[in-house]
């Protein structure tokens, strides 16, 4: 349907209007025949000797009692649990099952704001990129002059918010990159929304935190800007200095810099070790476009805390660094030693061999940062991969619309 402007992209649209794979790619697969399943973890992969694939997998457990083991077996196995999952499956598969994964699975991670020291947590968003990923920066141009309808419509209708609508989450793309510099010294600035679930929160939170980590940029405003935040505590957050407030979100790349973070397990669990992955200079860069993006609007900046060294180094918070586009683990080379899949998706068995039809499909194969948001570039590899295996086997791919009876749905897993 079409987009209403509620702003609530991050959260999950209500109104079915965001093209996500429940709206594109698995109802096309669905449409040509797939079944899919739902509640099903995978675990590991096992190679069989009649040259088929064994999944060993877990089902349910959702509901408080034990998950039930699943066996599933198949021709071939396109892996696309993320560059997280991909790679966790993967690196199981080799210590329980003994297949001939190169060495370099889970090596040459590198995620774009990720510092994980002794004493510092990671948060990924699951589900897009690992290897040398860029560096996500986030700041907020607050209670500037001009109204930006910034925040998400929660539970308000589309009537209700007649003239105040937020728009898509990214419509704008403020691109310093150039051909004639290197990649590594590009950027990109993109404006972001408040989802509307937080809404309640910030007309409070906001003031308090450009008392704590605010840079004013424009003091002859100072009384319009406090007569701004009285009425957004007073009115909640869609007048006021709330209704005037843009979040920045900055992308770059570490393409320049070595990528030492590794994807390992541990006690059968996935774990991430990355000890060198702030570069402060870099950091500073990235912040100082930010903070010239809100001067410009005649803003407050603040600076998003997380990322701040002396509000890290000061233990005025738990050490906490994020990432919302983790990439590699499984990165796609040229040869076994180098890498973990070749061009076309498929693992490396050896120094000259791979297994043919097992396939990584998402960004867990891309072997660089890309300082742009990936969605693109992991749907176009996945893409490739998918025309080049039906290649191989003498396949073509329809991509007409296949009609489907109206009451069709998803199949899920016999309970036991």
């Amino acid at each position: 349907s079409a987009c209403v402007l509620c702003g609530d992209c991050n959260t999950g649209c209500n109104y079915g209007a965001k093209n996500t794979l429940l709206m594109n790619y698995l109802p096309d697969a669905k449409q040509h025949g797939a079944e899919i399943f739902c509640k099903v973890w995978v675990s590991d992969i096992k190679e069989l000797d009649d040259g088929k694939w064994q999944l060993n997998c877990k089902y349910g457990g959702d509901d408080g009692t034990p998950p039930h083991d699943l066996v599933v077996t198949a021709d071939i196995v396109m892996l696309g649990a993320g560059s997280l999952g991909s790679t966790e499956i993967l690196l199981r598969s080799r210590e329980k099952n003994s297949l001939a994964i190169s060495d370099m699975c889970g090596q040459r991670f590198g995620s774009k704001t990720a510092s994980l020291g002794s004493e510092t947590k990671l948060i990924v968003g699951y589900g897009c990129w690992f290897s040398a990923a860029d560096g996500d920066f986030f700041g907020l141009s607050y209670n500037g002059p001009d109204e930006v309808n910034g925040c998400g419509f929660a539970n308000h209708t589309p009537k209700d918010m007649k003239g105040k609508e937020c728009g898509p989450c990214i419509t704008g793309v403020w691109d310093l990159r150039s051909m004639s510099t290197p990649l590594s010294q590009g950027m990109v600035i993109e404006d972001i929304n408040f989802p509307g679930a937080f809404a309640p929160l910030l007309s409070a939170l906001l003031p308090a935190a450009s008392v704590i980590w605010g840079q004013e940029t424009s003091p002859s405003d100072i009384e319009k800007k406090l007569l701004r935040i009285l009425e957004s505590l007073a009115e909640g957050p869609y007048v006021g200095a709330t209704q005037h407030t843009l979040m920045l979100g900055g992308m770059s790349t570490y393409g320049s810099r070595d990528q030492n973070g590794q994807l390992k397990l541990s006690d059968g669990r996935l774990c991430i070790d990355f000890p060198d992955a702030i570069d402060a200079d870099h950091n500073s860069q990235v912040k100082a476009v930010l903070r010239h993006a809100a001067t410009n609007m005649k803003a407050t900046y603040i600076e998003d805390p997380l990322a701040n060294p002396s509000v890290i180094k000061g233990n005025a918070m738990p050490k906490v660094e994020a990432t919302i586009h983790p990439l590699g683990g499984c990165i796609m080379s040229d040869s076994y030693e180098t890498g973990v899949v070749n061009h076309k998706g498929q693992v490396w068995l050896g120094p000259s061999k791979v297994y043919s039809n097992l396939y990584v499909t998402d960004g867990a194969i891309i072997p660089t940062s890309l300082g742009v948001n990936p969605l693109l570039t992991i749907s176009a590899l996945a893409e490739r991969i998918c025309m080049l295996l039906a290649a191989d086997h003498g396949w073509t791919i329809k991509y007409t619309k296949t009609k489907t009876s109206a009451g069709a749905t998803v199949k899920r897993v016999p309970e036991w």
